[in-house]
């Protein structure tokens, strides 16, 4: 959940970076996710008309951005943490009454249903997580009369509400359109498209510290102290067109970790998995038996040229010494014991080497 937080975030901040209408500050951007979990914490009215006003001043104008939160509602909507108070149920209702209040804004002010119509994919998720909580009568009762009032006001279309209500209700196929947005799909979906090269690398409305990292690069020295001139760095202009087979494969290349990493599905054609074991080598998972092989490694070698734990063919092995203080009880055993080890240290069978000793055991406890 928290990765698909992060994702639909970053989203919703680069739709309000670009020139849709108006490109926005990051300290704009910024505002609005503290004025809305402002709203969610403490569902006051001055919290939630702030949030409504930047809301539709600055998303309400443009589809993408309306889209964007939406998918950022529906990530934040599940990603509530429960140790965290207000309760979740409460957190999740105060995110329906901030759409109420934009609803009704554009519905009564502006006289447009276009946000309603780009939340309509997401809405059915955001009821959905509301309606999880059916053991607390009160809880349900505040949203029943929510949507009654979606109802007589006419916020929504009367077919879009009766997909909302039976989200309420439980049925699973109106949460899929939104389901269906999720990181795998998204991946897939970008490596099977046509790689074309844009005009530019970079917004040239953005400002030079939003700019992608690559715009940095001419205007980096190696190994010198020289800032950067912030006027000169301006977006990347480039040849529109296919792109290069080299780069298309970098890009693929890319793509292919990223999906290994955080996706749980992959294709028949794609390579298989490969991990790291302990010992540093890289193990490669067999897809039908599940079993782990790796490259064969040079056996380790002692001193005299013969691999760890096998005899060398022109050395013994030495005796064990151990020392026994002659005044213990158990000297006379511990002894015998020793001399049924010392006598077979010389073979490296461990099953002959446990039975000497096991017999030493007995005779001893037979003798006492």
């Amino acid at each position: 959940m928290a990765q698909e937080l992060g994702i639909s975030k970053a989203a919703l901040a680069a739709s309000l970076f670009k020139a849709d209408p108006t490109s926005l500050p990051r300290t704009t951007v910024d505002d609005l996710f503290t004025l809305l979990g402002s709203a969610v914490t403490k569902c006051s009215r001055p919290n939630v008309q702030n949030c409504k006003a930047w809301i539709v001043t600055n998303i309400v104008p443009s589809k993408n951005r309306s889209v964007a939160l939406g998918r950022y509602l529906v990530a934040l909507s599940r990603s509530l943490d429960s140790n965290q108070k207000p309760s979740v149920r409460r957190r999740r209702l105060h995110l329906l009454y901030v759409i109420n209040d934009v609803l009704h804004h554009v519905k009564t002010n502006l006289g447009d249903a276009s946000f309603g119509d780009a939340l309509e994919a997401h809405l059915p998720v955001l009821v959905a997580t509301v309606a999880e909580f059916k053991d607390c009568p009160k809880h349900m009762k505040k949203f029943a009369l929510l949507l009654d009032i979606w109802e007589n006001k006419a916020y929504v279309s009367p077919a879009h509400l009766a997909t909302l209500r039976k989200a309420a209700a439980g049925d699973p196929s109106t949460t899929v359109p939104a389901e269906a947005q999720s990181v795998t799909s998204s991946l897939r979906i970008s490596k099977e498209a046509p790689y074309t090269l844009p005009s530019y690398h970079g917004d040239p409305s953005t400002p030079w510290y939003d700019l992608p990292a690559a715009t940095w690069l001419p205007h980096i020295t190696p190994n010198s102290t020289r800032p950067m001139l912030p006027d000169l760095i301006k977006p990347i202009q480039l040849a529109p067109g296919p792109a290069d087979p080299k780069l298309v494969a970098a890009v693929q290349d890319l793509l292919r970790d990223v999906e290994l990493l955080f996706s749980k599905e992959r294709k028949a054609d794609e390579e298989p998995y490969d991990q790291i074991n302990e010992l540093g080598e890289q193990v490669y998972l067999d897809e039908i038996t599940a079993a782990s092989t790796s490259a064969p490694s040079a056996p380790a070698v002692e001193s005299n040229g013969a691999p760890i734990g096998q005899p060398s063919s022109t050395t013994s092995s030495p005796r064990l010494e151990w020392t026994v203080a002659a005044a213990s009880p158990f000297a006379e055993r511990d002894a015998s014991r020793l001399d049924a080890w010392n006598d077979d240290s010389s073979e490296y069978d461990g099953t002959k080497r446990m039975e000497r000793w096991a017999a030493s055991s007995a005779a001893t406890a037979s003798a006492k």
